[in-house]
C-alpha cells in the first residue's frame, strides 16, 4: 500500500513538474510574444513612416525629369545664344563685304566714267586737228570754234575702255550679290534674335519680362543669366541626387522593414501555436495532477498504519503471532490426531460390542454391555466435539491449515522477520 501511494506521488510530482514546465514555457512564449508584438509596432510605426517613400520616390523622378528639361532647354538657349551671335557676326561681316563690294563698284563706276570721258575727250581732240576756222563742225556745225578740244598726252584706248566697263559691270553684280547676301544674313540675325528673344522669354520669364514691358535682351545679360540658371540647375540637380540617395535608403529599409515584419508575423503565429500548445499541455498536466491527488488522498486514507516504519512494526508484530499461532496450531493438530485415533477406537468398540451383544442374545450380560457402550458412546461424543473444536472452520477437509498468513501479494515477499 505504501509502495503503491510512491507510485502516486511519484506521479503527482511528475505532473506537477510537467505542469510546471509547460506553465514556465507558455510564460515564456507570452512574454516573447508580447516583445514580438512590440517589435511588430515598430515595426508598423516604421513603416507607416516610410509610406511616402514611393510617392516621394515618383516626385522625384519627376523633379529629374523636369530639371533634365530645363538642363536641355538652357542648352539649347546656350546654343541658339551661339547661333545668333555666329548670325550676327555673319550679317556684319555680309555688311562689311558688301560696303567694300559697294566700294569697289564706286570705284570701279568712277575709272569706267573717267576712261570713257578720256577716250571721249581724245576722240573730240582728234577732230578738233583737223577743224579749221570758218569750216563748219561735224559734230555742231558751228564755223566758229573758239574752244577747241586739246588732246590728251596720253589717251586710253579703246580696250581699255571696254574693261573699265566690264569691270564696272562685274562690280555692279558683286555689289548686288553683296547687298542680297547682307540682306539675308540681316534677316537671318533678326530672325535668330527673335528666336532668341522668344526662347528666353519663355524660358526666363522672371529675367526678360516685366509689368513694365519686355526687359532689353543683351549677350552679357544673357549670357549672365544662362551662367546663373546653369549654377542654380546645378545646385537643384545636386540636391535632388543627394534626395534620390535618401529615398533610395528609405525604399531599402522599407523593403526590408516589410520583409522581415512578414517573418515576424510568421513567427508570432508559429509561437503563438507553441504557446496555447503549452497552455493545453500545463492545463492537461494540472487536470492528471488533481486527479492524482485524489487517488493519493484515497490511498492516503485507506493506509493500514500512519506511517511505514509504524507498518512494519505491525507486520512483525502479526509475523510473531502468526509464528505462536503456527505452534498452538500444531499442537492442536497433534491432538486432532490423537482424538481421532480414540474416536476410532472407540468406534471399533462400539462396533465390537454391538457385534457381541448380537451373538450373545439374551444370555449375555446386557446392561454391562450396555453401559460400557453407553459409555463409548459419550466418549465418541466427546471426542467428536473436541475434533470439532480442534478443526478450523474455514477448513472443509477437517484438515489443520499449515499457516493462517495469506500468501503476499504480487511483487512482495516475506522475510523471516515479517518485514515487507
Amino acid at each position: 500500500a505504501f509502495d503503491g501511494l510512491d507510485g502516486l506521488e511519484k506521479k503527482l510530482s511528475a505532473a506537477r513538474d510537467a505542469a510546471a514546465l509547460e506553465n514556465a514555457r507558455a510564460e515564456k512564449r507570452r512574454a516573447a510574444l508580447g516583445q514580438l508584438d512590440g517589435e511588430l509596432t515598430a515595426l508598423e510605426q516604421s513603416l507607416a513612416a516610410l509610406g511616402g517613400a514611393e510617392a516621394e520616390n515618383v516626385s522625384l523622378e519627376a523633379r529629374a525629369e523636369q530639371l533634365a528639361r530645363r538642363e536641355t532647354a538652357l542648352a539649347q538657349l546656350a546654343q541658339s545664344l551661339a547661333e545668333g551671335q555666329r548670325r550676327g557676326q555673319a550679317a556684319r561681316q555680309a555688311q562689311e563685304l558688301y560696303l567694300l563690294a559697294d566700294d569697289a563698284k564706286e570705284r570701279a563706276h568712277a575709272l569706267r566714267d573717267h576712261l570713257e570721258r578720256a577716250f571721249l575727250n581724245a576722240q573730240a581732240g582728234l577732230l578738233a586737228e583737223s577743224l579749221t576756222e570758218g569750216s563748219p563742225c561735224p559734230v555742231c556745225g558751228s564755223t566758229h570754234h573758239p574752244k577747241r578740244a586739246v588732246l590728251p598726252a596720253e589717251a586710253p584706248t579703246q580696250a581699255r575702255v571696254d574693261a573699265a566697263r566690264q569691270s564696272a559691270d562685274e562690280a555692279d553684280r558683286a555689289a548686288q550679290a553683296a547687298s542680297a547676301a547682307a540682306a539675308k544674313a540681316v534677316a537671318a540675325d533678326r530672325e535668330a534674335k527673335a528666336t532668341l528673344r522668344r526662347d528666353a522669354e519663355a524660358l526666363l520669364p522672371e529675367r526678360f519680362t516685366s509689368p513694365e514691358g519686355p526687359v532689353k535682351l543683351t549677350v552679357s545679360l544673357l549670357k549672365t543669366a544662362l551662367a546663373e540658371e546653369s549654377e542654380a540647375l546645378h545646385a537643384a540637380q545636386e540636391a535632388l541626387d543627394k534626395a534620390q540617395k535618401q529615398n533610395a535608403a528609405a525604399l531599402a529599409a522599407k523593403a526590408r522593414q516589410e520583409d522581415e515584419r512578414q517573418k515576424k508575423t510568421a513567427q508570432r503565429s508559429a509561437l503563438e501555436a507553441e504557446a496555447r500548445a503549452s497552455a493545453e499541455e500545463a492545463a492537461r498536466q494540472s487536470a492528471s495532477a488533481k486527479a492524482l491527488e485524489a487517488q493519493c488522498a484515497e490511498a492516503r486514507a485507506a493506509l493500514p498504519a500512519a506511517g511505514r516504519e509504524e507498518a512494519r512494526r505491525a507486520l512483525a508484530g502479526l509475523e510473531n503471532e502468526r509464528c505462536a499461532l503456527r505452534a498452538g496450531m500444531d499442537a492442536a493438530a497433534s491432538a486432532l490426531a490423537k482424538a481421532r485415533q480414540d474416536c476410532a477406537a472407540a468406534e471399533a468398540a462400539v462396533t465390537a460390542l454391538t457385534a457381541q451383544q448380537t451373538e450373545a442374545g439374551e444370555a449375555a450380560d446386557l446392561p454391562a454391555l450396555e453401559s460400557q457402550r453407553d459409555a463409548l458412546t459419550a466418549r465418541r461424543t466427546a471426542l467428536a466435539a473436541q475434533e470439532k473444536a480442534l478443526t478450523p472452520a474455514s477448513c472443509p477437509t477437517g484438515r489443520p491449515p499449515t499457516s493462517t498468513v495469506s500468501t503476499p501479494p504480487p511483487g512482495r515477499s516475506w522475510n523471516a522477520a515479517g518485514s515487507g
